[in-house]
């Protein structure tokens, strides 16, 4: 068996399909995470008792039960509830509240590892709570987890696969489409894997540059 030159040429056009959707997906649901999980870092960090249990009750739904589960659950519940949904928006919100779950725990570490002096510093000043959390403690706890930020948005990357189940046409769908096309399982898995490890190397390079920039600015 060896690679047909010929038919990757011929599948270039739905395989950048494939890694533009497969990249939309990583990026919404990136952020989602993002954002949802600083909230929920600071609110499991800080918070009032009661809404550290809800955020730990929040994070273990999440964390405990499978992504595919949770990607087909929206798939279907929300039109339930009258939220219709293209299955690429469901699938974007899945993976994003999942990832939140597990950013809220690297953004809760991270926030442990902030200094009690400067966070009476900032009352000393007059800051309110939420200036203290945006100025001084958000700042410094994504700073510390920037190597954890990364594993995770490449365990997003490889994570959007799973939204061909509902019929997402990203890069897993769209070459899988093309092997029942072609049974040519030596090329298109070839694709499959090389697209993944470029796409995961370039935001390793990514993170590297970041850490990078983090550590001069500590010096």
């Amino acid at each position: 068996m060896k690679l047909n030159f010929d038919l990757i040429l011929h599948f270039l056009p739905s395989l950048a399909h494939g890694v533009l959707v497969t990249l939309q997906i990583t990026f919404f649901a990136l952020v989602i995470g993002l954002v949802l999980g600083s909230i929920l870092g600071v609110v499991h960090s800080r918070g009032h008792w009661s809404l550290r249990y809800l955020v730990a009750a929040y994070a273990t739904l999440f964390r405990g039960t499978p992504m595919l589960v949770q990607i087909t659950f929206f798939y279907y519940f929300l039109p339930m509830i009258g939220l219709s949904f293209s299955s690429m928006v469901c699938a974007i919100l899945a993976i994003g509240f999942n990832s939140s779950a597990y950013m809220s725990q690297i953004i809760r570490s991270g926030i442990n590892g902030v200094g009690t002096d400067e966070i009476e510093a900032a009352k000393v000043l007059g800051f309110s709570p939420l200036q203290t959390a945006r100025f001084i403690i958000l700042p410094q706890a994504l700073r510390n987890v920037v190597p954890a930020l990364t594993n995770e948005s490449i365990t997003l990357l490889k994570d959007s696969s799973l939204a061909a189940t509902i019929g997402v046409m990203e890069l897993y769908k769209e070459l899988r489409s093309l092997l029942n096309q072609s049974y040519d399982v030596m090329t298109v898995f070839f694709l499959l894997f090389a697209t993944y490890l470029i796409l995961t190397g370039l935001l390793s390079l990514l993170s590297y540059l970041v850490e990078r920039k983090y550590s001069y600015a500590r010096n």
